[in-house]
């Protein structure tokens, strides 16, 4: 999740900083040599970060085509008298059922003859 991605980008950070520090300490240039564990790290998270963004653009283009398609079903639902009719009289009859709340679905268990 977006924990992992933050915690891989400080791992990222900070090892560059740390090694451009050592650097500067010994060689008197941070750019001196090249932290390889560091480049690979913020290549790494780079690329996570980029199929992350790419998959949530993905999800949300496909959340709104079915919210067109539900749009259009449900005005096409709602626009007749009919159907207003046999909706309301849906709600109401969900409205009176007194649900008892310490009723739970037991889908897994199983009887066999």
């Amino acid at each position: 999740g977006p924990m992992m991605l933050i915690l891989f980008w400080a791992y990222a950070l900070f090892e560059n900083i740390e090694w451009a520090i050592m650097c500067q300490y010994f060689w008197h240039n941070p750019f001196e040599r090249v932290a390889a564990a560091g480049l690979m790290g913020l290549f790494l998270i780079c690329m996570f970060t980029t199929f992350r963004l790419r998959v949530l653009w993905q999800s949300r283009r496909m959340l709104r085509q079915d919210q067109m398609r539900y749009d259009a079903l449900w005005n096409e639902l709602w626009g007749n008298t009919e159907s207003q009719a046999a909706i309301l009289e849906l709600d109401s009859i969900v409205k009176s059922i007194v649900i008892d709340t310490s009723c739970r679905q037991h889908n897994r268990l199983r009887v066999d003859p």
